[in-house]
C-alpha cells in the first residue's frame, strides 16, 4: 500500500470473535475430613455476574470467586460444584469440582536421625528414617540448606523409601548461622498427608557443651536475634561475662560465631567482645551497640587448649548489655566434655568441672572460696585459689550434694 504525501487515510478495525466470559482458572476437586472447612476458587475474565452451583442447583448468595463451607459433614461427600459466569454476550460454565469427605485422619509423619546424623560435618553423610502411625503408601523427602533468612534447596521433593541418606555439600562452611532442615511428607491410600521436619546443625556447637568451671551464667539455644537476623543456636550472656571451654589436644580448626547486642534491647546496650586462646587475646570487637550490625568472627584455634569468650561493658553501664555469641561453634577440633585434669601452678593436679552449675556448687563447698571468675596461671589453666582444699571433707561434700541438687533443678537464666 502506498500513500501520497500529505494525504491521510481512515481505517476501521472490528473484532468479530466471541466476548463471552472466559474461565481463567477452574475450581479444583478437594478432599477433607468431617468437620473441616473447605474452599473452592475460580478465576473469571469478562463476567458481569458469577453464580456458584451445587449439583446443578443455585447456591443462594454465592456470587464471588470463592465459595467456602465452614464445616463439612458426611452429607457433603460427593457433592459437585461449578460456576456459571455471564455477561450480555454470553454464558460460560466452569469445570466441575468434586468434594470428597473422609472420616480417616491423615497419617502422622515422624523423622528419626541415626546417632551419627544428629549433627553434621561438611562432606559427611547423614541418614534418616521415616515413620507413620498409618499405613502410609508414599514417603516424600526434601532437604533445605538454611543460611540466615534464606534457603538453598539441596534435595527437591522426591518420592522414596522410608529411609533417606545423602552427602552434605561443603556449602558456606565457615558461616556461623547455618543448618539443614529435612522434610518428610507421608501420604496414605486416601491421598491424605502430613509433614514433619528435622533440623540438623553443624557439629561442635558451643551451646551443646556446658562451659567449664568458673564461667558466668549463660542461656543456651534460646531465641537470639542480631540486626533482625534470627539464630536457633548460640550463647546469650549479660556483661560482664566469661565463658571457658576446653579443647582437645591437636586442635587445628576455627571458632566461628556472629557477635552483637541482642535485638531484645533495641538500640540500647554497649559491649565489647573478646576472645582468648589460653592467655593470648586473639580478638577484640571494639564497642558494639544495639544499633550496630553483627560482626562475623572466624578465628584460628590451632594448638589451643583453652578457649575463653569474654564480654565487657562498653562504658555506659550494664543495664541493657545483652550480648550474643550467635551460632558459636568450633571446627577441626573436639570440645572436652566432663572433667579435665590439668597441671596446676604448684605441680599438683586441678580438676576442672565442665558444668557451670556444678562449678558454683564446688565454689560454695570450698572453704574460703568466693569468686566468680577463674584464676589463671602462666599456662592459661584454671586453678583454685591458694589454700583451697582439694579434699572437701564430709561437711564439704554434704554441702556440695545439696548445692548440686539445687542447681540441677533450676536453670541459670539471664537476670
Amino acid at each position: 500500500m502506498t500513500h501520497e504525501t500529505g494525504v491521510g487515510t481512515l481505517s476501521k478495525i472490528q473484532y468479530t470473535g466471541t466476548v463471552a466470559p472466559r474461565i481463567a482458572r477452574h475450581p479444583a476437586s478437594k478432599r477433607v475430613l468431617v468437620g473441616e472447612a473447605v474452599s473452592f476458587e475460580v478465576a473469571v475474565d469478562g463476567a458481569l455476574s458469577i453464580q456458584w452451583q451445587r449439583d446443578g442447583s443455585v447456591i443462594a448468595g454465592e456470587t464471588g470467586e470463592r465459595y467456602t463451607i465452614d464445616r463439612v459433614t458426611a452429607a457433603d461427600d460427593g457433592a459437585v460444584f461449578r460456576v456459571v459466569a455471564t455477561n450480555p454476550l454470553g454464558t460460560t460454565t466452569s469445570d466441575e469440582a468434586r468434594l470428597t469427605v473422609s472420616t480417616r485422619k491423615p497419617p502422622t509423619a515422624a523423622i528419626r536421625a541415626t546417632a551419627s546424623s544428629e549433627e553434621y560435618e561438611p562432606g559427611g553423610t547423614l541418614m534418616f528414617a521415616g515413620s507413620s502411625d498409618d499405613d502410609a503408601v508414599g514417603y516424600f523427602w526434601q532437604v533445605e540448606f538454611h543460611h540466615d533468612t534464606h534457603t538453598h534447596p539441596l534435595l527437591g521433593a522426591m518420592k522414596g523409601e522410608r529411609s533417606l541418606s545423602f552427602k552434605v555439600p561443603k556449602l558456606e562452611a565457615e558461616q556461623a548461622n547455618t543448618w539443614l532442615r529435612v522434610w518428610l511428607r507421608v501420604e496414605n491410600s486416601d491421598k491424605l498427608s502430613s509433614n514433619s521436619s528435622f533440623d540438623v546443625f553443624p557439629a561442635r556447637q558451643l551451646s551443646s557443651q556446658p562451659p567449664l568451671a568458673g564461667s558466668s551464667p549463660v542461656e543456651r539455644d534460646r531465641a537470639l536475634a542480631i540486626g533482625g537476623i534470627p539464630y536457633l543456636r548460640g550463647l546469650a550472656v549479660r556483661a560482664p561475662s566469661e565463658l571457658s571451654f576446653a579443647l582437645a589436644d591437636g586442635c587445628s580448626g576455627k571458632l566461628l560465631t556472629d557477635v552483637g547486642v541482642d535485638d531484645e534491647v533495641g538500640d540500647g546496650g554497649s559491649v565489647v567482645f573478646k576472645v582468648y586462646l589460653g592467655d593470648e587475646q586473639i580478638f577484640d570487637s571494639g564497642v558494639l551497640r544495639g544499633s550496630d550490625a553483627r560482626v562475623n568472627v572466624a578465628l584460628e584455634l590451632t594448638g589451643g587448649r583453652r578457649l575463653r569468650l569474654v564480654v565487657e561493658d562498653g562504658g555506659d553501664g550494664t543495664e541493657h548489655d545483652h550480648a550474643d555469641w550467635a551460632g558459636a561453634r568450633v571446627t577441626g577440633c573436639q570440645l572436652v566434655a566432663g572433667e579435665r585434669h590439668e597441671p596446676a601452678a604448684d605441680g599438683g593436679v586441678v580438676t576442672t568441672v565442665a558444668d557451670a552449675a556444678t562449678s558454683m556448687a564446688v565454689a560454695r563447698a570450698d572453704a574460703g572460696a568466693a569468686r566468680s571468675q577463674p584464676q589463671r596461671d602462666k599456662g592459661g589453666c584454671s586453678v583454685r585459689p591458694p589454700g583451697a582444699a582439694r579434699s572437701h571433707g564430709l561437711l564439704g561434700w554434704m554441702i556440695l550434694a545439696f548445692a548440686l541438687a539445687r542447681f540441677s533443678s533450676a536453670g541459670q537464666r539471664r537476670s
